[in-house]
């Protein structure tokens, strides 16, 4: 349930809604092209690329980031709990009505086509 929230921010309403009720899997040109990732590493890249942020962000002023932290999850706190409590009440009814455990067992499922 957070996970839908966080991608209603990430994507927008319409992309959040799709994906969250088709439970469509996307691969790593989709992701980057909505925004999810910032860029997309050969594998023997991933550590330099990470590094080479690391030394950018580390450029810059350290009270200033603590500020823009600071506002960015004062701004999120009184809404994500909301989104947590609700989660935990709509998981909770999920799983005493059997819903949940059927989801995880079609998403675990290999494809089978239907005949």
């Amino acid at each position: 349930m957070t996970g839908t929230w966080l991608l209603q921010r990430s994507v927008g309403d319409m992309r959040a809604r799709e994906l969250a009720l088709t439970g469509r899997l996307m691969d790593a040109e989709e992701l980057k092209q909505i925004g999810i990732l910032n860029q997309i590493v050969p594998a023997d890249q991933v550590l330099p690329a990470a590094f080479a942020i690391c030394e950018q962000l580390a450029e810059s002023p350290a009270d200033s980031y603590a500020r823009t932290k600071t506002w960015l999850y004062e701004s999120l706190s009184d809404e994500i709990t909301t989104v947590l409590r609700d989660a935990a009440r709509l998981h909770r009814q999920g799983f005493k009505s059997g819903v949940s455990q059927a989801g995880v067992t079609h998403f675990l499922r290999p494809n089978v086509k239907s005949a």
